[in-house]
């Protein structure tokens, strides 16, 4: 059985829980709503994380539930689970490890019509009416549109579409709105998840607005199950402005767009649905159309029909690609926890770790503390990269190393010894064992402890305590409740990956796909375990479990690195020549050698060396026991034969080898060449010329084509290409000071030039084109003369067409020259410079194609 979602009402009596059953069918169930909690009794038949004998005490409501523990609280009595929801102890209690089955999925886009005299409408004043509706069922495998006529195609039928269009969907021609919201109410009724592009803040607020205006009072209430007291606006934070969310209940309501940024790893230049699909799925783009979707609709009736199934098209593309909505639900259902939680991650990993305090250990844990929140701990580590273009380098990688070195350390709340007052310094002193007075404080009793640090490493060792390097202490009696499941992550993922490629093997792309899937989940979940510690909303929240990963990872890759120089250069010292640069759990080297196969037995040998050195250094550096010294481990990464590094995490390879096997491709990090503040096709050409030069190819054959390449640009009569793309946050309130003329006002360039296409919308009175808000994607021109206070101009990133009026006026105005040395000369010189060539200009090629031609 899988639950849908979980609801507490009844006046909070009930938790109603919608599940599917094992012959698919939809359930509800009602549970009374658990009200309990714990607390300390020494002759108590519970346990909580730390030993505490507990006593469970249990209500019939709410309200004694409540006035109770504020009277404990009030006797500072402590305790424990009474901040787990009602719903999360349900779902806990009657689902937890059961195998998680198919929800019925469906995705939706809508078109709505507009007025041009009003322009575009959108939830918050939703006047126009929805002319058609899009659907993909995954669970049945349909494709169906439902669609109102334009007044110019009076009397149209089914009949007289085109093969094309009937072969693609089930098409229904609707005699007005109120017909088509009621067939797609009747759509979505045995659908679980509906998900759209961005559908969070347009089609599923735009459907339930215009139903409650067009059938009667609340026929939005239809979005959720039946049962429930309807949808509800939540303010949420996006792109540094408030807006307004739909949360549904009963029925699931995922924004595709989020779910997509949410697992993506890469940042993308633009997250419109036409550039995503162009990125992902190259045969099946989005459908481009001349003028306006208000004339589509009207001029052209069939290809906007054709328009709206396509984006639908494209979301059931994806999924079958990536199958993020899967993992979702799989993900959500392994923790225990609402599908939508999926999109933070806290209250996943919080819930894992509750769920294997009770099912595992049979224990309970205590409410959230009240500790110092939002105080910052150092993250990721770079060793200082040597700047230049080096041959036949290898590199080695730190497998896991933050999991690795939580539980290594046995980094866990309940296996916290104590914290010297010193911190990392603290850690330090004890490794070079310094007559240096530290102070140590417990965590039992907070009773403090001076001595000199070297009687302090003989403590560690005597009562088998960790330090960190951050300098809090943790014992090594038993394995902490985090360690424990990064553990069994750990090894689930490595068992998902062996069965992923057996699959693969024997040609099973379906089990191929759900281990993949699988092994993708445990990925996630082990790299968001330390940032959940560090996060003040977990419930297990902690800066020192989260400063002593970060800080004791530092010192492992120092340490990694040091073995290279040791092996490669004779000196443990990560300065040493053959080090080119590290970063997080990386580390590049020289192999000195100048073929492919003596540089990948290089670099073998190397990373071989570092793992027989791991056991000796975890136990000499945090007196890690035998246990626990042997986890930390390293995998030989990849083969260049040759990189340019230009500064910190900007570097770019040519792979001769990568996990042992031969290769030719690139590798790039962080290069603004690649960056996604640079539109694709100069993006894709300046990448070529890189590339090229790091195969082996001469720049004086590559660098006059960079000069023609910008006398090609300089020509185009489009300039839509020469925009500079930067996302926008906090527009609106960045507009609302400077209409307010606030004095010393400090406006980004990027703000100022989107408030000024923004006013130009208003003066021309153009109510076709679209207004910049926060969170859109805009390109930026530079003016060759200010208008006022305007210094540039944007425009929305993937406008359609340009309005005449900045055709017209901006066109002739804008600084292409300056344009291209932001766009061409910075992003080149920042990689070629670092390999001691410079980007020639087209006065100096002309001078030397006079002399020598």
């Amino acid at each position: 059985m899988t639950y849908i979602s979980a609801l507490l009402t009844d006046s909070k009596k009930y938790v109603k829980v919608w599940s599917r059953n094992e012959k698919g069918e939809r359930t509800l169930k009602r549970f009374d709503a658990p009200y309990f909690f714990y607390i300390p009794d020494e002759e108590g038949a519970y346990t909580d994380i730390y030993g505490t004998r507990l006593t469970r005490l249990d209500f019939d409501d709410s309200k004694s539930f409540f006035n109770t523990r504020k009277s404990y609280e009030g006797r500072r009595i402590p305790v424990f689970e009474s901040d787990i929801r009602p719903e999360y102890k349900v779902l806990s209690e009657h689902f937890y490890g059961l195998p998680v089955g198919d929800l019925n999925i469906t995705f939706l886009d809508i078109e709505v019509d507009y007025d041009k005299e009003r322009g575009h409408s959108d939830p918050t004043n939703p006047y126009a009416p929805i002319s058609s509706v899009a659907l993909y069922h995954q669970h049945t495998d349909k494709t169906v549109l439902l669609v109102v006529p334009p007044k110019t195609r009076k009397g149209f039928m089914v009949e007289d579409l085109p093969e094309d269009i009937t072969d693609s969907a089930d098409v229904t021609i609707c005699a007005n709105e109120k017909e088509l919201l009621d067939l797609l109410f009747d759509e979505i009724e045995d659908s679980d998840v509906i998900s759209g592009w961005y559908s969070d803040f347009f089609d599923v607020p735009y459907i339930y607005e215009r139903a409650n205006k067009v059938l009667y009072k609340n026929a939005g209430n239809k979005l959720c199950f039946n049962g429930t007291p309807g949808p509800y606006y939540r303010e949420v934070e996006r792109y540094g402005n408030i807006d307004k969310k739909l949360c549904l209940h009963g029925r699931i309501s995922l924004d595709y767009l989020d779910v997509y940024k949410n697992f993506e790893m890469a940042a993308k230049p633009s997250y419109t649905l036409a550039n995503v699909a162009e990125d992902e799925l190259p045969d099946l783009p989005k459908l481009e159309y001349t003028g306006s979707l208000y004339d589509l609709y009207r001029n052209d009736f069939e290809e906007f029909m054709r328009y709206n199934i396509r984006d639908t098209v494209i979301l059931k593309g994806l999924e079958e690609k990536k199958g993020y909505i899967k993992t979702a639900i799989t993900m959500s259902h392994m923790a225990t926890s609402p599908v939508s939680d999926v999109l933070g991650t806290i209250k996943i990993a919080e819930m894992s770790i509750l769920n294997h305090c009770h099912y595992v250990d049979g224990k309970q844990v205590p409410d959230t503390p009240d500790r110092e929140r939002g105080k910052k701990y150092d993250g990721a580590t770079v060793i200082e990269p040597k700047i230049g273009m080096h041959e036949m380098l290898g590199s080695v990688d730190l497998e896991s190393l933050y999991p690795g070195t939580m539980r290594s350390c046995n980094i866990s709340p309940e296996t916290i010894v104590g914290q010297f007052a010193e911190g990392s310094h603290a850690f330090k002193l004890i490794m070079e064992k310094s007559d240096t007075v530290i102070t140590f404080m417990r965590e039992v009793d907070g009773k403090t402890g001076p001595g000199p640090a070297y009687e302090w490493r003989e403590a560690l060792i005597k009562q088998n305590w960790v330090i960190s390097a951050a300098g809090t202490v943790f014992h090594q009696k038993f394995d902490g409740m985090i360690p424990v499941i990064l553990s069994t992550w750990f090894k689930e993922r490595k068992e998902f990956k062996k069965k992923m490629w057996e699959a693969a093997a024997d040609g099973d792309t379906a089990m191929k796909e759900y281990y993949d899937r699988m092994q993708y989940i445990k990925k996630i979940q082990l790299n968001s375990m330390y940032g959940a510690t560090g996060n003040h909303y977990f419930k297990f929240f902690d800066v020192r479990l989260a400063e002593s990963t970060t800080l004791s990872g530092r010192e492992i890759l120092y340490h990694m690195a040091r073995t290279i120089a040791l092996e490669l250069s004779g000196s443990y010292d990560m300065e040493a020549d053959s080090i080119i640069y590290g970063d997080t759990d990386s580390v590049y080297f020289k192999t000195y050698k100048d073929n492919v196969g003596d540089a990948l037995d290089v670099a073998n040998h190397v990373c071989d060396t570092i793992n027989k050195s791991f056991p000796l250094f975890m136990k000499d550096a945090f007196n890690c026991d035998e246990a626990h010294s042997s986890i930390t481990n390293a995998a030989q990464e990849i083969v260049a034969d040759r990189g340019i590094f230009a500064a910190k995490k900007y570097y770019m390879l040519h792979l001769v080898a990568d996990d042992g096997k031969l290769v030719d491709k690139m590798k790039y990090m962080g290069v603004p060449i690649k960056k996604t503040t640079l539109p694709k096709p100069v993006k894709d050409k300046l990448s070529s010329f890189i590339e090229r030069l790091l195969k082996g190819e001469d720049w004086n054959i590559i660098g006059p084509e960079v000069v023609y390449f910008k006398d090609e640009l300089t020509a185009l009569t489009d300039i839509r290409v020469l925009g500079l793309p930067i996302g926008i946050r906090n527009l609106e309130k960045y507009t609302a000071r400077f209409n307010a003329n606030e004095p010393d006002l400090n406006l980004p360039g990027h703000v100022r030039a989107s408030i000024l296409w923004n006013k130009c919308i208003q003066s021309y009175n153009d109510k076709e084109s679209p207004r910049i808000i926060s969170g859109d994607k805009v390109a930026v021109f530079y003016l060759t003369q200010p208008i006022g206070k305007f210094k540039s101009i944007a425009i929305p990133k993937d406008i359609m067409e340009l309005p005449r009026w900045f055709i017209d006026h901006f066109n002739p105005i804008i600084d292409r020259k300056a344009q291209l040395v932001r766009l061409v000369d910075k992003p080149m010189a920042i990689m070629v410079s670092a390999a001691g060539i410079k980007v020639p200009t087209k006065k100096k090629l002309k001078f030397e194609e006079g002399l020598f031609g």
